[in-house]
């Protein structure tokens, strides 16, 4: 059935905003924007819904959530209730605390809290880290759009190699109706030329999507130009990570991930606070 919807203002994005502005949706697709006057006389015997004194525009796109990170502070709560001030390593230690707290079920709550979240807040489009990989299946009922990029860290080459193959075939299925896999190498700074360029050519030779975080702060700009700096005197040890520390880079975390070959059509770069650096 053919419906009007209308509400007191209608942003089309592309052109003005209309006062009592209507959308003609036939089939669950837009196939007019005008007045409602205008368009109720088009549409004889369309069923119209007015949502009153409000707006109707297009939904918001967030390119990138951590939704099974969305009870976070009221985890954090329960701990020591507090982040630190301005410190990213003590930050990340913290999350890092707080998820191995965690179980499968307390993951999942969350991913369901987070997409209920978008929906009421007028998000229609995400773009999801899922480190879980085995609660993929949490998408399934959702409308959302987007992506859910399954994320993927180590040093160790054979290791990182391994669990590429084992997520290979969720990389092929569709987390969600409308919602599509990618790959998330997690960070230049979590990662190693090796892993990384692993990471490259699994997208490339697979045509998947992908995002990165990089550039995110000036502690990965020094761990990547010099082996040296917070992440390399306390994230490093607390994953085992010591033997594959070396010497360094000698080039900002972008020059990096290029060098290795992840900048490349289809990646999201994400955060890039420090690109100079």
């Amino acid at each position: 059935m053919t419906r009007l919807v209308t509400a007191r203002y209608l942003v089309p994005i592309g052109s003005r905003p209309l006062e009592n502005g209507a959308l003609v949706i036939e089939q669950g697709r837009i196939c007019a924007v005008g007045k409602l006057r205008e368009l109720r006389a088009q549409v004889v015997g369309a069923q119209v819904v007015d949502y009153g004194d409000r707006v109707i525009l297009p939904p918001l796109v967030n390119a990138h959530t951590h939704l099974e990170l969305t009870g976070f502070p009221e985890w954090l709560a329960e701990g020591e209730g507090y982040l630190p001030d301005g410190d990213f390593t003590a930050w990340l230690l913290r999350v890092i605390a707080v998820k191995r707290s965690l179980d499968l079920d307390a993951h999942r709550q969350a991913i369901l809290d987070g997409l209920e979240m978008c929906l009421r807040s007028g998000t229609g489009a995400i773009g999801d880290f899922l480190s879980v990989h085995s609660l993929a299946d949490s998408y399934l009922l959702s409308p959302l759009l987007g992506r859910v990029y399954f994320e993927v860290l180590g040093q160790d080459e054979q290791a990182f190699s391994g669990v590429l193959g084992h997520i290979s075939r969720k990389l092929r299925q569709q987390p969600g109706p409308h919602l599509w896999a990618g790959l998330a190498p997690h960070a230049p700074y979590t990662l190693n030329r090796k892993t990384l360029t692993l990471a490259a050519d699994t997208v490339r030779l697979g045509g998947l999507a992908a995002s990165i975080h990089v550039a995110e702060s000036a502690a990965e700009t020094e761990l990547i130009r010099s082996a040296k700096g917070p992440l390399a005197e306390r994230i490093y040890p607390l994953a085992g990570w010591q033997d594959y520390l070396g010497s360094g880079e000698g080039v900002s975390p972008v020059a990096f991930l290029d060098e290795c070959g992840l900048l490349q059509p289809g990646v999201v770069l994400v955060h890039g606070v420090q690109v100079n650096g």
